[in-house]
């Protein structure tokens, strides 16, 4: 690849002292262009709450704070058993790790639904290899995120997401009720 970029690869390796590898990359004529687009800094729905779940606690920190900074409320679990008991906060979307302990995000998922939340799931994993059978599982949930994943892949998916969630508005004048 770094050849291929018209660069170079330089390694040297000395017995008991180390070996050191040199990557030498031709600099650009300019800075590219990213067309990112910018992260919404308004929600269409302020505040709307989301439960995540993840093993991980790094990675549970860092999705907290996105969905934050996207204006999210967030409420966090580190295991699936813990985010089927947060269920009585009322979560419109949740989110879950795939890989957690006792039960799998596919698992919690299951047992949501049958503990009657009717709101999206979408699931995060970072595993490429799962059974037949989970991916056939995968159909029932709103969205699959790939890990590593970004503020951008985050917001776009909850976007798409935010569809299936009911909205009632907060001004429902009663007199126009029949």
């Amino acid at each position: 690849m770094v050849r291929e970029s018209g660069g170079t690869v330089r390694l040297v390796s000395a017995p008991g002292r180390g070996t050191s590898l040199t990557l030498l990359l031709p600099r650009a004529a300019e800075m590219p262009q990213l067309n990112r687009p910018r992260v919404t800094e308004s929600r269409p729905h302020p505040q709307l709450p989301v439960l995540v779940a993840d093993d991980d606690p790094e990675v549970l920190q860092v999705t907290a704070e996105m969905l934050r900074q996207l204006g999210y409320s967030v409420t966090t679990a580190r295991c699936g058993l813990e985010a089927l008991a947060l269920l009585d906060a009322e979560p419109a979307i949740v989110v879950l790790d795939y890989a957690m302990p006792s039960m799998t995000g596919l698992e919690v998922a299951a047992a949501m639904r049958t503990r009657g939340f009717a709101g999206p799931i979408v699931l995060a994993t970072g595993y490429a290899d799962l059974s037949e059978a989970e991916q056939f599982e995968l159909n029932a949930l709103q969205g699959v995120l790939n890990k590593p994943y970004t503020i951008r892949d985050l917001e776009s998916l909850l976007a798409r997401v935010e569809a299936d969630v009911p909205w009632y508005p907060e001004e429902v004048s009663l007199a126009n009720v029949t």
